[in-house]
């Protein structure tokens, strides 16, 4: 007696090969241009001491906030009374055509805040300090002038450029906040998505162009310290009380190949195969 081929089990191994296949060739699309978790550096360090940063004295401690772990710490203010610090760390740049991500989890405090303005974001180091032609996250206080009132901004007027590329978002305070900065090359445009405990939410879509996308080639932020501010967030500057201070952790800056573009051979002979699989068990199927 001939025993019939196990069909079933043909075009389960088939589907599978398939769905290993399409797995491959989507984590293939993706590719991390930078990461940092600060765990490279040694407690009460500056982070300029290690990793590749660059600039001038801001803390790196380990926080309660973040569960113990490693931070970057914007409310830490020692050593840097009545200055603005700036720091920055250079990937190569954003490739044309692409998808980006930067992504970070932040920690903003409602009381003790030690920085008069602090913030996290993507930059060119071919241009000045401040937002540095880019796009970043920063922690807002008095939002709307209420008085309490927090939030964060995500501020895009570096990267396109005049003003009014802004949008504030109310909330995210006392809690490990996913902040994200995408800059879309397909599209042409940069937003900010943040999820506060409901979902992801993005921001408004700002237009960017493709030199500005191309100029782009480090993470930076920048620290505020004020001792007008020390101790007490809500008092008065010369740059009035909206902005404050975070710790932050866990940057990651990820690309995706533009649309369309070829994968790799590899990539193609496995959905050959996975292909030939499925007709293979579709006429074994077929005969029976």
């Amino acid at each position: 007696m001939i025993k019939a081929p196990n069909t079933r089990v043909g075009a389960l191994g088939a589907t599978l090969a398939l769905s290993l296949v399409l797995t491959a060739a989507t984590t293939a699309q993706a590719a991390v241009l930078f990461t940092e978790d600060f765990q490279g550096h040694a407690d009460g360090s500056i982070v300029t001491s290690a990793n590749g940063w660059t600039g001038t004295v801001v803390n790196v401690n380990d926080s309660g906030n973040f569960g113990g772990s490693r931070v970057l710490d914007g409310i830490d203010y020692a050593g840097t009374v009545d200055g603005f610090a700036y720091i920055e760390r250079s990937f190569g740049g954003l490739a044309s055509g692409a998808i980006h991500e930067m992504t970070i989890d932040a920690f903003a405090q409602s009381t003790s805040l030690q920085s008069h303005n602090n913030g996290m974001g993507l930059g060119s180091s071919a241009s000045g300090s401040g937002d540095r032609a880019g796009a970043y996250w920063s922690p807002l206080y008095d939002v709307n002038n209420v008085a309490g009132q927090t939030g964060w901004v995500f501020a895009a007027n570096g990267i396109a450029g005049g003003t009014g590329n802004t949008e504030i978002v109310i909330g995210g305070f006392d809690a490990v906040r996913s902040l994200k900065i995408v800059v879309d090359g397909i599209a042409g445009e940069v937003y900010g998505v943040y999820d506060f405990g409901s979902g992801s939410t993005e921001t408004a879509h700002f237009a960017v162009g493709a030199a500005e996308i191309a100029a782009i080639d480090e993470v930076f932020g920048f620290f505020d310290f004020r001792s007008a501010n020390l101790g007490s967030p809500w008092a008065s500057t010369s740059k009035g009380t909206r902005f404050g201070a975070a710790q932050w952790d866990n940057i990651q800056v990820t690309g995706a190949f533009a649309a369309g573009e070829v994968p790799e051979p590899a990539t193609l002979t496995l959905f050959g195969l996975g292909l030939l699989g499925l007709g293979a068990a579709r006429r074994r199927n077929t005969k029976a």
